[in-house]
């Protein structure tokens, strides 16, 4: 069977071994089909593989986490097609729509692909692997004294990472490697710290199935991994193939292992094993292979529907991603503007505003924007259709009407008020639009803000008045924990209590945010 294969080239080698003749199509002149731009359309990859003499039977998009790809038009192309897609926790807010386009999606992380519920097509639960051949050998015994760990660390970026180490550095020596920007430690040197170290640290930068745990295991280092519950813990067992430390076991864990050379080797063999066995690319493949031996599915989007999906997952990724912005957003454009015509949907208009205020077609986006405010009407998200109505009406020289929107809503402050956006906050919570976990909106139009940016925005707006930023902290700091952000919700709340506020619970979300953090 022929595979045209997009996006990462990583699970290549695996295919082939599964008997799939595999064409690859990506940037890079050592790829079958070199491509110009990052996301082909469809008409354009089929010109090639005609070209080629080529006729693909199955096409496989695999993600990439060091550049996003979003090939346009796949929803159209005459053959099964997967979509593969990686770090999901953080790009859920553009995969999930995306996925929609193709028969068949996976999803990296458990929690992300069990929400694929919108579409009809086929779901799965794909942990990321590793490849075998990158740690061939016999692992050298621990020759360092201590812990290393492999990774960005920026107190300002990552801060319960920071604070997981600075506990670690307290109780043995540390070692870090890697880095942003070039700094990216490659696997051979990262493998020599894993097999060097006694002890190799993973924190979670979210609970999941992740590629470092597997390269430690895979390398034949011994693991202390901060736990997962419900996703690692399937596959790798606590005291068989790993130790797992919690806020309030960190300390412990370590201690023990730190004492125990036999339990340290014994737990590095059988995690070894494990990840061989079970967690590499030539695993995944046969899955895959699994899901396109059976009869192909039949309930990828089309027409107005995939419009809507491709369209959104465009404004999305353009949005996120300002280096490719420009294209990804004026074909985002075309296809909500078709789906629009075809299907009017509240939620396709107020996308179809988001596109045209980004890129400055004001009378366009009120006229979209009006348009959801009108159809989503008595809808769970009414609130979001009105709060940017009104901020695009301010925006272009109407606060009358503006505020006679914001009013209906019971806002009965303008925007630029730090009471306008604390309540702002409010009504989009309550509809749903808590934030975007790995999209932060801070920068973007005020109209496409979540609950988090307004409650930013909020507090930022009121330094200058104590009394009125403390309570203001306090609902910030409130919303970071929920949404497992402690070591940020922590400094609202220190602040907030330096600033004179004595809420009856605030003392208790100071310990609570301090536990979860690693800062107490």
């Amino acid at each position: 069977m022929a595979l045209l294969l997009l996006g990462s080239d990583n699970l290549a080698e695996a295919l082939k071994r599964q008997g799939f003749e595999v064409i690859t199509c990506a940037c890079s002149q050592d790829a079958d089909i070199p491509l110009s731009s990052p996301d082909p359309d469809w008409p354009e990859v089929a010109s090639r593989l005609r070209r080629l003499g080529v006729k693909a039977e199955t096409l496989l998009l695999c993600d990439r986490i060091g550049g996003r790809v979003l090939p346009t038009g796949l929803w159209a192309a005459p053959l099964t097609t997967v979509f593969y897609g990686l770090d999901s926790p953080l790009n859920f807010f553009w995969q999930e729509p995306y996925s929609r386009l193709f028969d068949i999606a996976a999803l990296d992380q458990k929690e992300q692909a069990q929400s694929l519920g919108r579409g009809k097509n086929d779901r799965h639960w794909l942990p990321v692997a590793v490849e075998p051949s990158l740690y061939q050998g016999r692992p050298a015994s621990p020759g360092e004294a201590g812990v290393c760990f492999v990774g960005v660390v920026d107190e300002n970026i990552r801060p319960k990472r920071s604070a997981v180490l600075a506990k670690v550095k307290g109780l043995a020596r540390l070692k870090v490697g890697g880095g942003r920007q070039g700094q990216w430690l490659a696997t051979e040197k990262a493998v020599g710290l894993y097999q060097g170290f006694q002890i190799s640290l993973n924190e979670n930068l979210f609970p999941g199935v992740t590629t470092r745990p597997l390269e430690i295991m895979a390398a034949g280092g011994c693991l202390l991994s901060e736990a997962a519950p419900g996703q690692m813990d399937l596959f790798f067992s606590h005291g068989r193939h790993l130790f797992y430390y919690t806020p309030g076991t960190l300390e412990e864990e370590l201690k023990y292992l730190l004492a125990d050379p036999d339990l340290r080797a014994r737990l590095a063999r059988q995690g070894r094993e494990e990840v061989l066995a079970r967690h590499s690319f030539a695993r995944r493949a046969e899955e895959i292979a699994a899901w396109l031996a059976r009869p192909a599915p039949a309930g990828r989007a089309a027409g107005e529907e995939a419009w809507a999906a491709e369209g959104e997952s465009l404004l999305w990724a353009g949005l996120r991603w300002p280096d490719q912005a420009a294209k990804r957003l004026e074909r985002a454009l075309g296809r909500l503007r078709l789906a629009a015509r075809s299907h009017p949907c509240p939620r396709v208009f107020w996308l179809l505003g988001l596109n045209e205020a980004s890129l400055g077609q004001w009378p366009q986006a009120l006229t979209s924007l009006a348009q959801a405010h009108e159809l989503g009407a008595g809808s769970s998200q009414a609130p979001l259709f009105a709060l940017s109505l009104s901020l695009a009406l301010y925006e272009n020289g109407r606060p009358e009407k503006g505020r006679e929107i914001l009013r209906r809503l019971g806002v009965r402050s303008d925007p630029g008020q730090a009471a306008f956006h604390a309540r702002a906050a409010r009504l989009l919570d309550e509809a749903g639009c808590a934030f975007t976990p790995g999209f932060s909106r801070r920068r973007l139009w005020p109209g496409a803000w979540n609950s988090l940016e307004h409650w930013s925005e909020a507090a930022a707006l009121s330094k200058d008045d104590k009394k009125e930023q403390a309570p203001l902290l306090l609902e910030l700091g409130r919303l970071l924990l929920r949404i497992n952000a402690p070591n940020q919700a922590w400094d609202c709340f220190r602040l907030a209590r330096n600033l004179g506020c004595r809420a009856p619970d605030l003392e208790d979300l100071l310990n609570r945010s301090g536990r979860e953090g690693y800062i107490l």
